[in-house]
Formats: C-alpha cells, sequence, structure tokens
C-alpha cells in the first residue's frame, strides 16, 4: 500500500485504491497482477496536489515581479510563463479526471483555480474532454484532437512529409494558429448555428471588460510589462505548447488504428523537453493516462515504467525520445516516428 507522509485533514490515514478506469480492451490484455500492482497506485494526494498548484502560483507571481523590476526580460519571462501556464493546465487535465485528491470538494477547488489562471473553464473542459475524446478518441467528427490535425495539415492522404515540413506545419503554422484561435474564442463574436451569424455573447463582452479593466489598471500603476508577460505566455505561448503537445500525444496514431494500444505515445527526453513538456507526466506517461485514467498525475511515470516492463505487448507501445531529434540509439524521436507513420511507404 502507498503511504502518503503529506495529508490533508480530508483525507484518511490510510490511502483507499480509487477505481483505475481502464480500457476494456486494455485490462483483457494484463494479469492480474499487473492490473493489482496498478490499482496498489491509484491512490491521489490532495496535499501533493495541494502544494503543485501553489508552486505554479508561486513560478508564476515571481516572472509578474520580475517583469515589474526587469521588463527587457519580458520574452524570456512570458515564455516561462506559457510553460508553467501548461503545468496548470496539465493538473487542470487530472481534476477533470477527479485525480488530484480524494475529496471532490478539494479537487473541483484546485480545478477550478488552475483553469481560472488560464482563462478556462473547467466544466467546459470536461465536456470537450472526457465526453468527445476519451470516449472517442480517434472518431472522426467528435474527438477534438483530429480537428487540430487538420488545422495544421496532418491529415492529407497522400501527402509526402518531411522533418522540415512537420516543423513548419506544428511548431510555426500551428502555434500561429493555436494563439489566434484562442484569442478568437476569448474576445470574438461566436458564430451561431442555426442563423450563420456572428453574435457577442456575456462570455466575450466579459472577457473584453475584464480585459480593459486590466489595461487600465496596468497604465494606473505601471504594471504594463507584468500584463504582457502573462497575457503572451498564458494566451498565445501556453496554446502553441499545448497543440505541439497534443501532436506528440496521438499524431499519425489515432487517425488510422483501431487498436488502443497504438492509439497513443508516450515519450521521454532531456532537459529542454522535460521543462517544456513534462510538467507532471501527463504528455510523457500519456499512454498509461489513456488505458488506466483512474492513475493520479503524480503515479503516471511508475504506471508507465511498470507498462513498459510488463504489459504483454509492451514492444508495441509507441514510445519515443525527444521532440525533434533523439540522442537514444534504439527510440526514434516523437517528430520521426510521425514522418515514419504519415509515410508507411
Amino acid at each position: 500500500m502507498v503511504a502518503y507522509p503529506h495529508r490533508t485533514p480530508c483525507e484518511p490515514k490510510t490511502p483507499v485504491p480509487r477505481p483505475l478506469k481502464a480500457l476494456a480492451s486494455i485490462r483483457h490484455q494484463c494479469d492480474q497482477d499487473l492490473l493489482s500492482d496498478l490499482r496498489s497506485i491509484c491512490s491521489p494526494s490532495g496535499a501533493r496536489s495541494t502544494l503543485a498548484v501553489l508552486t505554479e502560483v508561486g513560478n508564476i507571481a515571481i516572472c509578474l515581479i520580475a517583469a515589474a523590476l526587469y521588463p527587457l526580460l519580458l520574452p524570456l519571462l512570458a515564455f516561462h510563463i506559457g510553460v508553467r501556464g501548461r503545468y496548470l493546465g496539465n493538473l487542470m487535465h487530472g481534476a477533470a479526471h477527479g485525480t488530484l485528491a480524494r475529496n471532490a470538494k478539494l479537487n473541483n477547488t484546485l480545478g477550478w483555480l488552475t483553469a481560472s489562471l488560464v482563462g478556462l473553464s473547467l466544466q467546459d473542459y470536461k465536456e470537450e474532454h472526457l465526453a468527445r475524446h476519451h470516449a472517442h478518441l480517434g472518431s472522426e467528427g467528435i474527438d477534438p484532437k483530429l480537428e487540430t490535425y487538420r488545422h495544421v495539415g496532418l491529415i492529407v492522404p497522400g501527402k509526402t512529409w518531411t522533418k522540415r515540413k512537420l516543423f513548419v506545419a506544428v511548431v510555426i503554422r500551428g502555434s500561429i494558429i493555436a494563439g489566434s484561435r484562442r484569442v478568437a474564442d476569448l474576445f470574438l463574436p461566436r458564430r451561431q448555428l442555426d442563423t450563420d451569424r456572428l453574435v457577442w455573447t456575456i462570455r466575450e463582452l466579459r472577457n473584453i471588460a475584464l480585459l480593459l479593466i486590466l489595461v487600465a489598471c496596468a497604465f494606473h500603476w505601471d504594471l504594463i510589462a507584468p500584463l504582457l508577460a502573462y497575457g503572451i505566455g498564458s494566451q498565445l505561448i501556453r496554446p502553441a505548447i499545448n497543440l505541439i503537445t497534443d501532436v506528440a500525444n496521438h499524431a499519425a496514431l489515432i487517425p488510422y488504428q483501431d487498436d488502443d494500444v497504438l492509439k497513443t505515445r508516450g515519450f521521454a527526453g532531456g532537459r529542454v523537453t522535460t521543462y517544456m513538456f513534462g510538467g507532471y507526466a501527463d504528455d510523457l506517461a500519456h499512454f498509461a493516462h489513456h488505458w488506466f485514467q483512474g492513475i493520479p498525475w503524480h503515479k503516471e511515470l511508475e504506471a508507465a515504467t511498470m507498462l513498459r516492463k510488463r504489459f504483454p505487448r509492451s514492444n508495441e507501445i509507441p514510445f519515443c525520445y525527444g521532440l525533434i531529434y533523439s540522442r537514444h540509439q534504439s527510440l526514434p524521436s516523437v517528430f520521426d516516428d510521425i514522418v515514419r507513420r504519415l509515410n508507411p511507404s
């Protein structure tokens, strides 16, 4: 049984394993010993998740203070805020799955806080992520990841890909698309499906009013640099990193596979890869998360290691090292793997 040295008052002294929420097709391929060991680590720690959220809030606060004191560092600080915003997004993702804390109120409170800090709605995210992505992984017209890949041009039958073309499509064009769509989603009117008209909703008007208030306060107290750092980082850079990780997780896998083992990628990497994409393990151990949604974020790497050693078809798990280049002799980079799968001939 897993022991937790730090507990919050809402947690019992002895962790009680939660349901694995395993995909039936995966569970049937695992022996009982493996399932039992996975179930034993399926107990989220509310204290650890709370500390993680506070750590990210502290990171961003330090960046904002630094931006006020040293405006010339704004590009670097905005980038770091974008990376830490992705970390907050991964914690929000855990809250959507109910794996930040055993106590539902604490889990939802942490989820609401992390979602609010990056300008998202936890409820909207749950509906999109759980009901559409997980429940219909790879389904045309339902899974939002397929829409993402289509926007960056990855689902084009007959197209020949190179790593350079993939870099331009994902890192350059994809980042621009992700950032512009995020800004449009926050502030521009939405198109009504029944009338095909652009209509302002309370949500966009509220966001515009909040932005005007923040800009006025920033001018009044000479805090333009922190506001720019936070806005660029959380609403432009973070969505770009999200898109890159979305591509790393499933691209060239879910559009063409009916086998759950082959639909989700995992990857490891050096310091830069881990810094940009390794926040709270979800992206690096993404196949373990999709197979067993009940495993908390702080146990996903352990679960992924367990599965890569003991799962009967472990040699078939799409696993890579590095995003663009690999320093591992036997593992391709994510981009190499995507190019190989998009160019099967």
